[in-house]
């Protein structure tokens, strides 16, 4: 499925969908809501976007942003700041990234309910989030 636009658009288009299988009949419908993001190109800055959801029970997703090439570290953090799990080590060009914590530690176990600090480090660029995992 792809979708094609001439204009970015900041207000949500409203869009009904039918799939259908090979036999054609129809396995899923809906409607959701698209934004047309045109010519995003490489961001202007460094930035460290929210956890969502927050607070959660399920994985967590963490979006950020790279203005140029750079080795990045996205690592998760318990309240005592002990490193818990590394979502990111590695280095990556310019754009917009979005990594999916899975609740877990290194040691693969489901983290328990508490505050958590997400660190992105990319080159200088420092920036510290917080979450809050609820079971």
């Amino acid at each position: 499925m792809s979708f094609e636009g001439n204009k970015a658009s900041q207000t949500p288009v409203a869009l009904s969908y039918r799939l259908y299988n090979d036999q054609g009949a129809e396995i899923c419908s809906g409607n959701t809501a698209l934004t047309l993001n045109a010519g995003l190109g490489i961001p202007g800055g460094f930035f460290l976007g929210r956890a969502a959801p927050n607070p959660s029970n399920r994985p967590v997703a963490v979006s950020y942003q790279l203005p140029r090439q750079a080795r990045v570290k996205l690592e998760v953090y318990n309240i005592a700041g002990q490193q818990v799990a590394t979502l990111v080590d590695a280095e990556q060009p310019a754009g917009y990234y979005s990594q999916t914590w899975d609740l877990k530690d290194r040691g693969r176990n489901r983290v328990a309910n508490g505050i958590y600090f997400y660190q992105l480090s990319a080159g200088e660029y420092r920036s510290v989030g917080k979450m809050v995992v609820i079971r």
